[in-house]
């Protein structure tokens, strides 16, 4: 747990959550404030709140924010099942591993400029 705190600080200087939430709605094209319970929205909020946990320091509260949910039991929920869908759905894997790719490249390019 120490490891990935301390790489969520390290890339949150460089990544702002608005960026995550931008790649992921371009995905899977959906606004993720749309309040609907559409599968794509759904999966949509799902996506960004594991991945604002992932790549940045904010707390459940403050994701929830970002994310157009109002509570965070709501994120810690969503973290939660897309991590379940992840490990049974390949191409769920696949648009998460696509996501984490372009985030990592652009890390990279803000790190180096």
């Amino acid at each position: 747990m120490i490891i990935k705190e301390e790489i969520a600080k390290s890339t949150s200087k460089y990544l702002r959550p608005i960026k995550i939430v931008q790649l992921v709605e371009e995905l899977f094209n959906t606004n993720v404030l749309d309040k609907n319970r559409k599968k794509h929205t759904i999966y949509t909020r799902q996506v960004c709140s594991y991945l604002l946990r992932r790549y940045t320091i904010l707390s459940l509260s403050e994701i929830a924010l970002h994310v157009g949910v109002t509570d965070h039991t709501t994120v810690h929920y969503h973290i939660k099942k897309c991590q379940d869908i992840i490990d049974t759905e390949i191409w769920f894997k696949d648009k998460i591993d696509t996501i984490i790719a372009e985030l990592d490249e652009y890390i990279l390019y803000l790190s180096n400029n």
